[in-house]
């Protein structure tokens, strides 16, 4: 009975654990599908390492997080040493320390960088961006995702191969100056975006 007992939970750890992996393997196929990234076998097996890892380390939280509970919530207190329970919560109060620095590290990255040079990295942070440089980058269409930015106040769109712009940026209303060095713009088209747009909003076609 015992050994039946154990079977059964064994083929129980054993099915969790692979499902567990399958849940990994799909995780990282979604992750190199999103961000469009070459597979290889060994940035692949990274890959399923470091999600294992992260797994077990879930699990260690939580049978520490477990440990504790015991000890100090339930009537289980003397099942547990008290030198074990006091470990797990200076190792919980780490990790949880760590996770706080994280986020606020990011979050004042976000805060301090105002000027972006990308326009895919400024779109995850649209209200911070102040400064938007895509110069040199070959474009010929304005990007619409350019009207994302509301506190948006210098675009450079220098050395690009535009002939236009959409009046539309004429109602952004922190913008006020763009740079359109060495772009083809015809002087009939340069006059007519001077007619149409704010007179407040700078267009500079000329060093």
């Amino acid at each position: 009975m015992i050994s039946l007992t154990f079977f059964e939970s064994g083929n129980t750890t054993i099915r969790t654990a692979v499902a567990a992996f399958w849940v990994v393997v799909a995780g990282v196929c979604w992750f190199y599908s999103r961000s469009k990234r070459t597979f290889s076998v060994i940035s692949l097996m990274m890959s399923l390492f470091v999600g294992i890892g992260f797994l077990m380390l879930l699990g260690m939280m939580g049978g520490m997080g477990y440990l504790v509970y015991l000890r100090m919530f339930t009537h289980e207190k003397d099942d547990a040493p008290t030198w074990a329970v006091f470990l797990c919560i200076f190792f919980l109060a780490v990790l949880l320390l760590i996770l706080l620095g994280k986020l606020f590290e990011g979050k004042s990255r976000k805060i301090d960088k105002t000027e972006f040079n990308d326009l895919q990295e400024a779109l995850r942070f649209p209200e911070f961006v102040l400064t938007l440089d895509l110069s040199g980058q070959n474009l010929n269409l304005f990007p619409k995702q350019i009207f994302n930015f509301p506190n948006l106040a210098e675009l450079d769109l220098s050395n690009n191969q535009f002939t236009t712009l959409p009046t539309e940026i004429g109602k952004m209303k922190k913008l006020s100056k763009i740079r359109l060095t060495n772009n083809p713009f015809t002087d009939q088209e340069r006059a007519n975006l001077r007619r149409i747009l704010p007179q407040e909003l700078e267009l500079i076609f000329r060093n």
